[in-house]
């Protein structure tokens, strides 16, 4: 393999680059090799790369043997075809960020230009892939959004105004869109090249949830995400195929983790849920209001089943603590539990009736919502499907995946909200993490703290952080919505209360379960939970 420089005369490859297949460039300065080769590395195990080009663009100080390697590393990935180059500018490489990057995007610029004439995705050593197939994604959703770039906005931090973050797909030739992004080096103030004129840019663009761009927790100058264990893996965006930027990887170990995880059911269901035909569902009046359905509980499920009955059009809804034929609710509710809930759920527009059965209404339900436990703890679907909370599977089991939005509340906190301007906090006996900064966040903040739930619950609290906290006994749970409706954030562990506020759409700052369960992750700029920093809660407040 001949390392040609930028600009040379010739074509490589078996087609000389012309293709209609999208093109792959990897930048790569004597600095980010490491990084580059673990990259690499971890594309050689996803594969499936052979209808799409890449192109190695090695700094002109990068050691040959370095760049013949990853060169290696991109053929053993699949690569239809593969190219290496080299930048001419030997100070390229020593001027560091951003002069550095600008020259090397300007050098992939030209190259495409001239040799290869197709769409091409700029991926830098810090951009983890997700798994196989993404450069396929990337290709279908380029052409499906028909518009020269694609990619996602990038914050607007550190001057940097709203624009398309450098982590994108590029048209053949950028020059005739915004050439002066090609010549950020030059500017009198130096900037990135995805912040140079970006309205240029983002005229021409489709926005696109095939990658996901995060700077750092606390940007401009925060470190960027790291993942340290495979629960934290709920922070990538569920349609992404690119994660944009993680430096230290451990994203690329927890996604090898996923992969080699055996394909197992971890606990049989009675039978398989099929999925409805996409083309059958409608969001609204699929059935209309004479659909009617059954639920056992616990109450935050049955919270968390009304996005799919809201989607199934509504209806009426029986509750009781039987079930058959579906694997069994471990607490099934009460009738005083009933009562409890029951005002929220009438103060719905898409529920028509409530009503209690203390045994099983057999033939009185089409729906028995309870069977979203069969796969609950089927971990082969729960992987393929990426479903992350309750409220996801429960509109799986009805067939209306399609229609799941974890960005949208669906349930209305049924009157004007108690405004407190306090923290309601809420933490059950039941699901508790050790990892949860609970003693940081009491001596921070325990004067505008406001629990709800039991009186018990309460007491426990204030014993074990050695803490007086105010308590509010709230008659059902319509009052508590209100509550939580008027407060600043939710605080609390995976409990009804909970379910309450992310349905609502309010800012929840989670106790997750992760040694067993955590299955009510919502991936939403409200959501946090222990993974993410103290300091990221208090930017509510």
């Amino acid at each position: 393999m001949a390392i040609r420089y930028a600009g040379d005369a010739g074509r490589w490859g078996r087609d000389g680059g012309r293709t209609e297949a999208m093109l792959v460039v990897f930048p790569v300065c004597t600095k980010d090799f490491d990084l580059a080769r673990s990259q690499l590395r971890w594309l050689v195990e996803l594969g499936g790369h052979g209808a799409h080009q890449a192109l190695i663009l090695a700094s002109a100080n990068l050691d040959d043997a370095k760049a013949r390697e990853l060169y290696q590393l991109v053929k053993n990935a699949g690569f239809g075809t593969t190219h290496v180059i080299r930048q001419r500018d030997q100070d390229a490489d020593r001027r560091g960020w951003p002069a550095g990057p600008n020259d090397m995007f300007k050098t992939a610029v030209e190259w495409v230009r001239g040799n290869a004439r197709c769409p091409w995705f700029w991926c830098e050593p810090d951009a983890v892939p997700q798994s196989k197939g993404w450069v396929d994604a990337l290709d279908a959703g380029y052409k499906q959004g028909g518009k020269p770039y694609m990619g996602t906005l990038g914050p607007e931090t550190g001057g940097a105004g709203r624009h398309l973050t450098g982590t994108a797909v590029y048209p053949p030739d950028v020059l005739a869109y915004n050439r002066n992004s090609v010549r950020a080096n030059l500017r009198p103030i130096l900037q990135p090249f995805d912040t140079v004129d970006p309205h240029l840019t983002l005229a021409v663009a489709h926005l696109t949830n095939l990658i996901q761009h995060v700077w750092s927790d606390t940007p401009p100058d925060g470190p960027p995400w790291t993942f340290p264990t495979k629960a934290s893996l709920h922070r990538i965006c569920p349609e992404a195929v690119v994660f944009h930027r993680c430096k230290d990887g451990t994203l690329i170990e927890r996604l090898r983790e996923r992969r080699r995880e055996p394909a197992v059911i971890l606990k049989p269901p009675p039978g398989p849920i099929k999925q409805k035909p996409l083309a059958a569902v409608k969001i609204k009046g699929l059935l209309g209001v004479g659909s009617s359905y059954y639920h056992s509980g616990n109450l935050g499920d049955i919270i968390y089943g009304l996005q799919a009955v809201k989607h199934n059009g509504g209806g009426a809804l029986f509750i009781g603590p039987e079930q058959r034929d579906t694997s069994p609710c471990g607490m099934p509710i009460t009738e005083s539990q009933f009562k409890f809930i029951a005002p929220l759920l009438n103060a719905q527009p898409y529920i028509k009736s409530t009503t209690f059965c203390p045994t099983y209404p057999n033939g009185q339900f089409k729906y028995d919502l309870n069977s979203f436990r069969n796969n609950w703890d089927n971990g082969k679907l729960r992987h393929e499907q990426n479903i992350h909370n309750l409220c996801e599977m429960h509109c799986y089991t009805l067939g209306l995946r399609a229609f799941f939005n974890e960005q949208e509340p669906w349930l209305l906190p049924g009157g004007k909200p108690i405004v407190t301007n306090r923290l309601i906090i809420h933490r059950s006996t039941r699901y508790q993490s050790k990892d949860f900064p609970w003693a940081e966040l009491v001596r921070r903040h325990a004067h505008r703290m406001l629990f709800v739930g039991f009186s018990e619950e309460h007491a426990d609290f204030q014993k074990i952080f050695n803490a007086k906290v105010s308590f509010w006994g709230v008659t059902d749970m319509l009052e508590m919505a209100r509550l939580i409706a008027g407060s600043v954030a939710f605080v609390g562990n995976q409990s009804a209360p909970c379910a309450v506020a992310l349905a609502i759409g309010q800012r929840v700052y989670q106790e997750s379960w992760y040694p067993k369960s955590p299955d009510c992750i919502f991936r939403r700029e409200s959501f946090l939970n222990q993974l993410d920093p103290v300091s990221a809660f208090e930017k509510w407040l």
